[in-house]
């Protein structure tokens, strides 16, 4: 009676269709080999990843014949020396613990290789295609690297901060404004503690730190709070700009107004120091642009021809202090 050993053959069959499936459908490649190297397993996907010709890979191969095959043979891979690399291999396929590396070809394929050693001494081999995540990963780190070098050479100095006030971006051009330490300013950071560092050294002015930082803080709190111009200790002025996130956060921009300052106090001081000078001779001066409109004028002007109140202004035409002279007779009847 050989029934329940047709009903055990069946089953195992039936398993056996079922894993050939499996294996068959799922994208990695996938290989194990025994504890003596010999290939017992292995599906189309691996056989599709490395393009082996039609019959080259059989059971019982070595794993040292199918690397010679893709290395020496095939020239797969990168590499002076492929002969020293399949022996290297194959000895570090004797070690017991799990590895994971990845491998470029030479047609720019990625290739990830997971290995993970079995009870009986053998090991499991699963590899997979991961030319586009590295591709991905390498655009994302040059754009990365591109925008850091870009917002570091910029003349504004930039911090971002989420609703949490954790700093999420901050650049180079910042640091040098507030002359923050990197151990302070940093993504990661509260921007918090910036307020803090800089109350404790004084930038607010004489006070408790613990006051200043919290009444400085408020400000940044306050929706409202979009802009602000702080004269620095280093004798810098700096315009914050700050603008909402989406998300609850703000960016800040800080620019180095210092230049544009001082430009605008000595011109203060020449317009001053000129109509001083104006004001100061004994004869009436007018100024008009090319338009015959007045750009400039002296009180000894007005007090000369006895001009009403506010009748001289800039911007007046010139022919409208002719008629006004016409009208008072000035030029006979």
């Amino acid at each position: 009676d050989i029934t329940e050993i047709k009903r055990t053959e069946e089953e195992i069959e039936r398993k056996s269709a079922l894993l050939a499936a499996t294996l068959n459908v799922i994208d990695q490649g996938l290989v194990i080999y025994d504890r003596d190297q010999r290939l017992q397993l292995f599906n189309e996907a691996y056989l599709r990843l490395f393009a082996f010709p039609p019959g080259v890979v059989t059971l019982g191969m070595t794993y040292e014949q199918i690397l010679t095959f893709l290395l020496v043979e095939q020239g797969v891979y990168l590499g002076d020396d492929l002969r020293r690399e399949v022996l290297r291999r194959v000895e570090a396929a004797r070690d017991r613990k799990p590895r994971k590396t990845v491998h470029r070809r030479r047609n720019g394929v990625c290739i990830s290789v997971n290995r993970v050693p079995l009870p009986d001494g053998g090991f499991v081999l699963t590899f997979a295609d991961i030319t586009a995540e590295i591709n991905a990963a390498e655009e994302i780190r040059k754009t990365s690297t591109l925008l850091k070098a870009t917002q570091d050479n910029m003349l504004q100095g930039i911090c971002v901060y989420d609703k949490d006030f954790t700093i999420v971006n901050i650049n180079r051009r910042y640091l040098e404004l507030y002359e923050l330490p990197e151990d302070v300013a940093h993504i990661g950071a509260s921007f918090r503690g910036i307020v803090a560092f800089r109350a404790r050294r004084g930038d607010y002015g004489p006070g408790d730190p613990n006051d200043l930082t919290r009444k400085r803080f408020a400000r940044h709190e306050t929706p409202e709070m979009r802009q602000y111009e702080q004269r620095l200790p280093s004798n810098r002025t700096v315009l914050m700009l700050r603008n909402p996130l989406a998300d609850g956060g703000y960016v800040i921009t800080a620019t180095d107004v210092t230049g544009q300052r001082e430009a605008e106090q000595e011109i203060q001081r020449q317009a001053a120091l000129l109509r001083s000078t104006f004001d100061a001779v004994t004869q009436g001066i007018t100024v008009y642009d090319r338009d015959l409109r007045l750009t400039a004028y002296n009180t000894r002007y007005i007090d000369m021809y006895g001009f009403p109140p506010g009748f001289i202004h800039t911007g007046l035409r010139r022919e409208d202090v002719i008629r006004y002279h016409a009208e008072q007779g000035e030029y006979g009847s």
